[in-house]
């Protein structure tokens, strides 16, 4: 398997490791930017060549927090939000056909329910990120 280069912003250092996979860094424990340069290529730069590309290295961002979310949790925020909207499409038909209150009733149940399905979805990311740190 091929390695490539991880930067570290907040030490300034260079580690090698395997692509696509969440490095941080061993001296301070931050999660490290991959840079997509190969360890090889890295090991046959010069000095000068090395310290011009850790200064376009510090351009560099983490990947997207979200990226590296829980899928379970992603998936759960998209049950409550679906939860949500069909809760209030049968809340207007039955608001329709029979009686409002019933319909209202109806409503505010369903959206506390995808309420609680979204916010345990966002704990099961928070712990993922928690996790990924």
């Amino acid at each position: 398997m091929d390695k490539y280069i991880y930067y570290c912003k907040n030490c300034d250092s260079v580690y090698s490791g395997a692509k696509d996979t969440i490095q941080k860094c061993p001296e301070c424990k931050v999660i490290i930017v991959p840079t997509m340069v190969e360890l090889e290529e890295w090991r046959s730069k010069t000095p000068e060549e090395k310290e011009e590309l850790k200064e376009h290295f510090k351009t560099l961002s983490v990947s997207n927090s979200s990226e590296h979310r829980n899928k379970i949790g992603n998936i759960l925020n998209a049950i409550g939000y679906i939860d949500a909207t069909l809760c209030l499409i049968s809340a207007l038909i039955i608001a329709i056909e029979t009686n409002i209150v019933f319909a209202f009733v109806w409503f505010i149940c369903g959206v506390l329910g995808a309420i609680f399905i979204i916010a345990f979805g966002e704990v099961i990311n928070l712990l993922q990120d928690i996790k990924n740190k």
